[in-house]
């Protein structure tokens, strides 16, 4: 938000309309003017368990190792799931697992082939960007809790990799140099150590 629209939201809450029930989200609260979120009552949305997720797809997908996967790749969100079902999604979610475990040596070809796919899908390198990032900081969270050292590295690369994508994704740059530039700085750290 920039100054003036959170100045009209800050009036807004201290004069809400009648019978009315704001709900502000926000992933970065923190980013908020402490105005506003002194004004706000804080609710944490978590989410949805696997078996829970799975449970509600169940209606809609027939086959349980899709829900399996889709449940996992969704990150607890019925509506993700359901997005990546239907269209190219579960692809290329697959696909930025694939880059992560094969990160000591990438197939040159295939990222390139990669990068091609991308370009042709509406949003393709977002939702490529956006997988890749989820899967790196499962992979690292998950080494964290078995209380594994020399993470740093891995989190230096994960902050890289996120802003590279942004600002690809931003600029409208072109997906394979992005591609290739993500697996190069994901090559380089693997070397130093697996995750």
């Amino acid at each position: 938000m920039n100054d003036n629209a959170a100045n009209a939201l800050l009036k807004m809450l201290e004069e809400p309309p009648g019978n009315a029930m704001l709900l502000l989200l926000s992933n970065t609260p923190g980013r908020l003017l402490p105005t506003i979120r002194s004004r706000c009552q804080r609710l944490e949305l978590r989410p949805l368990d696997g078996a829970v997720l799975e449970k509600a797809l169940a209606e809609h997908l027939p086959d349980a190792a899709e829900r399996a996967s889709l449940a996992r790749l969704a990150g607890g969100s019925i509506g993700a799931a359901l997005t990546l079902a239907g269209g190219e999604g579960g692809v290329l979610a697959q696909e930025a697992d694939r880059l992560i475990d094969n990160a000591r040596e990438p197939d040159l070809l295939a990222l390139l082939t990669l990068g091609e796919k991308l370009f042709r899908l509406q949003d393709g390198l977002e939702l490529f960007g956006n997988f890749l990032v989820e899967s790196l900081a499962d992979r690292i969270r998950a080494r964290a809790h078995a209380g594994a050292p020399g993470l740093e590295r891995w989190l230096a690369l994960l902050g890289r990799i996120e802003q590279g994508f942004a600002r690809a994704t931003g600029l409208h740059l072109e997906p394979r140099q992005t591609v290739l530039t993500a697996a190069r700085d994901l090559s380089q750290v693997a070397r130093g150590g697996a995750l």
